[in-house]
């Protein structure tokens, strides 16, 4: 797989152009510094994964428990990512500021060495130890589209790759790019492989480079030179999904609405798992978790059913923007009134929000995109109307 995506990537960007040293950074993990350093060791995802009591009542807490990420993806995507919890009764690290002076970042994805960025028109990476200068890995992005708050799902890496949605910049439907996380030749994005336009709301991708993307009707899986639609995931209105193995799950808010599952290899199709729908989803420790910002509430249902009544895993919390679930908890970013630095970043253990939620951060300006990796929440913050370069990425202990 890694031989077949490094010749992608000749094709993608012009092998004759690229310089030998470039080549051995875009497609060797294991030499991907970038010349510089950061990121610690690593927190392994595991399906089977054990730790976490869940909302429901089942297993038990282990503080060095595994599951599979929360968000968009296992491991890594919206939200999910693993990373090993603090032992004993140790303090989390308190919030701390990455970088700054950044253009409306209202996407990020994170590695263990570095986390990427979307801005206004950049795809932009920075060292996990500090970014005094974020280094600029694609240009002439089209600005989000319209939308108060973006999709905070729109970026996603793998080992080699790093995955993006974005509109041109001359305007128009986000469009599925990818470049090797060294940055793209010239810094001019590449469209991946066959055209997919559209209403392409969040990406997540696996470490063999293989892309689910989902769109307005349909999840996509892109490989191989080509992208194919799921074929049991079919309805109208998905923002929504997260992969466990070979199973999806969508949300979708049209009647009959709810969240959904199928197996393209099963023949039985789509079964509803609830009825409530969200704008976020996570998987961990067999729970299935559903951000709903309509009803400022994220639900909790097995995945293997809860009767079609998910549990309320924490309530009453307005404005909600992106969510992680991993081994420690349930971590959320809130946006606040969007007009000053209001904006909270909360979480609550698996086992519930019963002694109210522990405020991470707060006075947060315009919190987005929220990803939890190696002991780590990440989350970045769009900066306040009317100051361009107001922008900035924090992160804190779990």
């Amino acid at each position: 797989m890694r031989q077949r995506l490094f010749a992608i990537s000749l094709v993608m960007l012009g092998a004759a152009a690229l310089p030998a040293g470039f080549l051995a950074v875009a497609c060797s993990p294991a030499e991907r510094s970038f010349g510089d350093s950061g990121g610690g060791g690593t927190g392994g995802a595991s399906p089977t994964g054990s730790g976490g009591a869940s909302p429901t009542g089942s297993g038990g807490a282990s503080p060095a428990g595994s599951g599979t990420g929360g968000g968009v993806s296992a491991g890594e995507g919206g939200g999910g990512g693993t990373g090993a919890a603090g032992g004993g009764d140790t303090q989390p690290l308190p919030p701390e500021v990455i970088a700054t002076g950044l253009d409306d970042p209202y996407s990020i994805a994170v590695d263990d060495q570095s986390i990427f960025i979307l801005s206004a028109s950049t795809l932009l990476r920075c060292s996990l130890a500090g970014c005094p200068a974020p280094v600029v890995l694609a240009e002439g992005l089209g600005p989000p589209s319209g939308a108060a708050i973006a999709s905070p799902y729109l970026i996603a890496v793998d080992p080699n790759f790093v995955h993006w949605l974005s509109s041109p910049n001359d305007g128009g439907s986000r469009r599925y790019y990818r470049c090797p996380a060294a940055g793209c030749f010239g810094k001019s994005p590449v469209e991946v492989w066959e055209s997919i336009v559209g209403n392409l709301n969040q990406i997540q991708v696996s470490d063999d480079g293989v892309a689910r993307i989902s769109d307005k009707f349909d999840v996509l899986e892109c490989d191989n030179g080509q992208c194919q639609r799921i074929r049991c995931v079919s309805a109208d209105g998905i923002r929504s999904f997260v992969m466990d193995g070979t199973t999806v799950y969508w949300a979708h808010a049209t009647d009959p609405g709810g969240v959904y599952f199928c197996d393209p290899g099963n023949a039985d199709g789509a079964i509803q798992l609830h009825a409530e729908h969200g704008v976020v989803m996570a998987i961990h420790d067999g729970i299935h978790y559903v951000m709903n910002a309509v009803k400022n509430t994220i639900f909790a249902c097995k995945k293997t059913g809860c009767g079609g009544s998910p549990t309320t895993f924490v309530e009453g919390e307005p404005s909600l923007t992106s969510m992680a679930v991993g081994p420690t908890g349930v971590y959320w970013t809130a946006l606040g009134t969007g007009m000053s630095a209001d904006g909270v970043v909360k979480m609550c253990p698996l086992d519930g929000c019963g002694g109210g939620p522990r405020v991470i951060a707060s006075n947060q300006a315009r919190p987005t995109s929220v990803r939890l990796r190696n002991g780590f929440v990440y989350w970045s913050n769009r900066g306040l109307s009317g100051s361009p370069m107001s922008g900035e990425i924090v992160r804190a202990g779990l």
